[in-house]
Protein backbone atom coordinates (compact mmCIF):
# COMPACT_ATOMS: atom_id res chain seq x y z
CA UNK A 1 0.00 0.00 0.00
CA UNK A 2 1.44 3.22 -1.05
CA UNK A 3 -0.20 6.98 -0.58
CA UNK A 4 1.41 10.16 -1.80
CA UNK A 5 0.33 13.60 -0.60
CA UNK A 6 2.12 15.56 -3.40
CA UNK A 7 2.00 15.11 -7.23
CA UNK A 8 5.89 15.38 -7.58
CA UNK A 9 6.03 12.04 -5.46
CA UNK A 10 3.47 10.53 -7.86
CA UNK A 11 5.35 11.40 -11.29
CA UNK A 12 8.39 10.10 -10.24
CA UNK A 13 6.90 6.79 -10.76
CA UNK A 14 5.51 7.31 -14.50
CA UNK A 15 7.93 6.56 -17.15
CA UNK A 16 8.93 9.32 -19.30
CA UNK A 17 7.32 9.46 -22.54
CA UNK A 18 4.45 8.77 -20.61
CA UNK A 19 4.87 11.42 -18.04
CA UNK A 20 5.88 14.14 -21.35
CA UNK A 21 2.90 13.82 -23.10
CA UNK A 22 0.67 14.27 -19.84
CA UNK A 23 2.82 17.00 -18.42
CA UNK A 24 1.79 18.45 -22.19
CA UNK A 25 -1.50 17.70 -22.34
CA UNK A 26 -4.71 19.64 -21.38
CA UNK A 27 -5.40 21.01 -18.01
CA UNK A 28 -8.17 18.92 -17.20
CA UNK A 29 -6.38 15.96 -17.90
CA UNK A 30 -3.83 16.62 -15.01
CA UNK A 31 -6.27 17.84 -12.99
CA UNK A 32 -8.28 14.23 -13.58
CA UNK A 33 -5.02 13.07 -12.63
CA UNK A 34 -4.63 14.43 -9.72
CA UNK A 35 -8.05 13.34 -8.47
CA UNK A 36 -7.21 9.69 -9.37
CA UNK A 37 -4.02 9.48 -7.52
CA UNK A 38 -3.00 12.09 -5.01
CA UNK A 39 -4.07 11.31 -1.49
CA UNK A 40 -5.15 8.29 -2.64
CA UNK A 41 -3.95 4.78 -1.33
CA UNK A 42 -3.42 2.88 -4.00
CA UNK A 43 -2.15 -0.87 -4.02
CA UNK A 44 1.40 -0.33 -5.36
CA UNK A 45 3.22 2.81 -7.16
CA UNK A 46 3.00 0.38 -10.68
CA UNK A 47 -1.22 2.06 -10.68
CA UNK A 48 0.32 5.47 -11.24
CA UNK A 49 1.55 4.34 -14.87
CA UNK A 50 -1.24 2.52 -15.29
CA UNK A 51 -3.78 5.57 -14.59
CA UNK A 52 -1.45 7.85 -17.08
CA UNK A 53 -1.30 5.83 -19.95
CA UNK A 54 -5.20 5.07 -20.32
CA UNK A 55 -6.09 9.08 -19.20
CA UNK A 56 -3.98 9.93 -22.17
CA UNK A 57 -6.00 7.61 -24.61
CA UNK A 58 -9.00 9.22 -23.17
CA UNK A 59 -10.48 11.85 -25.88
CA UNK A 60 -10.52 15.31 -24.78
CA UNK A 61 -14.53 15.82 -25.56
CA UNK A 62 -15.31 12.30 -23.25
CA UNK A 63 -12.75 13.94 -20.23
CA UNK A 64 -15.16 16.07 -18.43
CA UNK A 65 -17.91 12.84 -18.60
CA UNK A 66 -15.77 9.97 -17.29
CA UNK A 67 -16.17 8.54 -13.51
CA UNK A 68 -13.90 7.01 -11.20
CA UNK A 69 -15.51 3.84 -11.90
CA UNK A 70 -14.15 4.49 -15.51
CA UNK A 71 -10.47 4.65 -14.37
CA UNK A 72 -11.11 1.37 -12.15
CA UNK A 73 -13.05 -0.61 -14.76
CA UNK A 74 -9.85 0.46 -17.59
CA UNK A 75 -6.95 0.08 -14.86
CA UNK A 76 -8.33 -2.00 -12.24
CA UNK A 77 -9.40 -1.70 -8.48
CA UNK A 78 -5.94 0.07 -7.83
CA UNK A 79 -7.71 1.86 -4.50
CA UNK A 80 -5.94 0.14 -1.55
CA UNK A 81 -9.06 -0.43 1.32
CA UNK A 82 -7.41 -2.91 4.21
CA UNK A 83 -6.74 -0.28 6.15
CA UNK A 84 -11.01 1.54 6.05
CA UNK A 85 -13.36 0.98 8.85
CA UNK A 86 -16.73 0.30 7.01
Amino acid sequence: MFMSMHRGAILNHIEKDTLEKLEKSSRVRNVIFNELTVGVNVVGTEVYQDIAAWLLKVPEDKLKTITFRDAVKAVGDYVDRTGYLV
